[in-house]
């Protein structure tokens, strides 16, 4: 089960990602073994897959949670729910759960953060593995006037979790990255961190951190740029009452308004619909050019909002609405 303690549900719940080449599932949770989640499923009854973990999906490509239904259901499989941060409204095996946001929500709410007003960084945007929206992000904020100003990091070219292996020698995907910017890490191989940033995973997820409570905007380049996903890149930035950027999935701030979180219209309608993912970043960048030097502004007239989804996402409003749409799965 979670070690995040989800409520009970009837059915067992795993955690697990899928291969889309093998097509097979892998194990997220550490605590149970695939052959105990593949039993279970053949045995036909009921279990619940959360598929809202995102590392396999680095190196193996990228797949959406309907791909994943509908190769269980075509081969006879319909005892499976689905937890996932994509939204697919009405279905009726995936469920819109963002398992990330709701156990950050508990944790988080029990760390005392000293919520600064006044601010050292326009703008932060830490960033560990390199995952193509991310590349393609950090290059261009390289090029910009203002990138001393802002709070940033890159690891570097190689994967932190595997370090023998280099952008584009493990991944297919990584084509997709222009050339120009290949050719721009290629030959400078650098790595940008901060002091105060390890190598360590554990502190990916402090939200005590100078990225989030005395930055005023955080550019959130969240896991995957292929679909909707939250994890505590988000969370980090909801808790430090900031505005963000959602550098992610196209409807990242569709979903991330349907859970009832303030989104900032002024900034962030621009980029939301577009569907091509290097399109999406453009528009990002486009906005930060437009909108950076006024930044500290939107902070005050956002004031309220801000305030509101710290203090909503901390809450067991927030926990409750993440549960409505697994409600029916509950004891």
């Amino acid at each position: 089960m979670f070690s995040y303690r989800l409520p009970d549900f009837k059915y067992p719940v795993y955690s697990v990602n899928f291969n889309p080449n093998s097509k097979t599932l892998y194990n997220q949770s550490g605590s149970n073994t695939l052959d105990e989640i593949e039993n279970l499923i053949k045995s036909n009854n009921f279990i619940i897959l959360d598929f809202n973990r995102d590392h396999p999906n680095f190196i193996l490509g990228n797949t959406s949670i309907t791909e994943v239904f509908n190769y269980f259901s075509n081969n006879g499989l319909k005892n499976i729910f689905y937890l996932t941060s994509e939204n697919i409204p009405n279905h009726e095996y995936i469920r819109f759960f963002p398992s990330w946001l709701y156990q950050k929500s508990r944790e988080y709410s029990t760390i005392d953060m000293n919520i600064k007003t006044d601010r050292t960084y326009s703008l932060s945007c830490l960033n560990r593995f390199p995952s193509p929206h991310r590349i393609y992000i950090f290059y261009h904020l390289l090029q910009k006037k203002y990138f001393p100003l802002c709070l940033t990091s890159f690891l570097g070219l190689t994967n932190p979790y595997n370090n023998f292996n280099e952008i584009g020698e493990f991944n297919d995907i990584y084509s997709e990255i222009p050339n120009e910017i290949k050719s721009y890490y290629q030959k400078t191989k650098f790595t940008k961190k901060l002091a105060e940033d390890t190598y360590y995973w554990t502190n990916d997820h402090n939200p005590i951190h100078s990225a989030y409570n005395d930055s005023y905007l955080n550019l959130i380049t969240e896991s995957t740029y292929y679909h909707s996903f939250f994890t505590e890149k988000t969370a980090k930035a909801l808790t430090g009452e900031q505005l963000f950027i959602l550098a992610g999935g196209q409807s990242s701030i569709t979903n991330l308004k349907s859970l009832g979180f303030e989104c900032f219209e002024k900034i962030n309608y621009i980029y939301d619909d577009v569907e091509n993912w290097i399109k999406r970043m453009d528009s990002i960048l486009n906005l930060l050019d437009n909108i950076f030097f006024n930044i500290q502004d939107l902070y005050w007239i956002y004031s309220k909002e801000r305030k509101y989804n710290r203090e909503y996402f901390l809450s067991d409003n927030f926990r409750r609405k993440c549960l409505q749409q697994v409600k029916d799965l509950l004891k």
